[in-house]
């Protein structure tokens, strides 16, 4: 089940991964892509990135609101 989906319990969410030093993003495609601001944000490493395309990257900056330090566009 998606984390941060609707329906995801609550139990599941508080085990949410916080050690990812990179989300390898490999196209816009929801199931590929959706879920990689999350565990960015949920993340407690200073240098986590998500690598993306720019296209992408540029999704997760205006419509994510991912600070651009935390995505390396390809």
């Amino acid at each position: 089940m998606w984390i941060d989906n609707k329906d995801c319990p609550e139990e599941e969410k508080a085990e949410c991964p916080n050690d990812v030093d990179l989300v390898l993003v490999t196209h816009g495609q929801l199931d590929h892509s959706m879920h990689a601001p999350f565990l960015i944000m949920a993340g407690k490493k200073e240098e986590r990135k998500i690598v993306c395309t720019s296209e992408v990257g540029t999704y997760y900056e205006l419509f994510r609101k991912i600070p651009p330090p935390f995505i390396a566009k390809m």
